[in-house]
């Protein structure tokens, strides 16, 4: 666990997140040795989903932020989920969740980050009123199988990769109000 410049983080944001994360490594335990095709990244969510449903944690998934020009629509994006306060969650505000089925790379990481800033970023100026005071949001990233260790090619034995490697996450706040959000803060990370 990390905690950004020493601080510590709201509690109950502290526990949802923990959740949160036992929930994608209950889901990653199950759908880590699920055949790999372009698909899985679906697979994934809509496991997580099932979690979020079983939990009884209020949240929508697939959620649309507009993209403008000058109050002209571009594009909507579509974040993966977001997380409302109630229930078990004891947080008060909305957090946006990005998932990932990807290698661990660093373009990859800084790929869905930047995602989520987009994100961030839009939601508050140019979404639904739901989204307007979002400053919060998580990246998260199930791994993807080593193909070195499930067979090095020099013999004619295979194994699947074990232990399962854990998902990372990471949780994100924006600096700047969140109608100019264009800074962001890195609270906490879970491996």
């Amino acid at each position: 666990m990390i905690y950004v410049d020493g601080d510590t983080m709201n509690k109950d944001l502290e526990t949802i997140c923990d959740l949160i994360f036992q929930m994608a490594c209950d889901v990653n335990r199950t759908c880590f040795y699920f055949a790999a095709e372009s698909s899985i990244e679906k697979i994934y969510q809509q496991c997580f989903a099932y979690e979020l449903n079983k939990s009884k944690l209020r949240y929508h998934s697939e959620v649309t932020i507009e993209v403008m020009y000058k109050s002209f629509p571009l594009k909507d994006l579509r974040a993966d989920f977001v997380l409302h306060p109630g229930g078990k969650n004891k947080f008060t505000k909305d957090i946006i969740i990005e998932v990932k089925h990807s290698d661990q790379t660093k373009g990859n990481k800084d790929k869905a980050r930047l995602q989520l800033f987009g994100y961030l970023h839009n939601a508050p100026i140019h979404s639904s009123s739901m989204l307007s005071g979002i400053e919060y949001g998580i990246v998260l990233h199930w791994p993807v199988a080593d193909p070195k260790a499930t067979w090095d090619g020099a013999s004619t034995d295979g194994q699947l990769q074990k232990p399962t490697p854990k998902p990372r996450m990471e949780l994100w706040k924006t600096k700047t109000k969140p109608t100019d959000a264009t800074k962001f803060e890195l609270l906490k990370e879970w491996n």
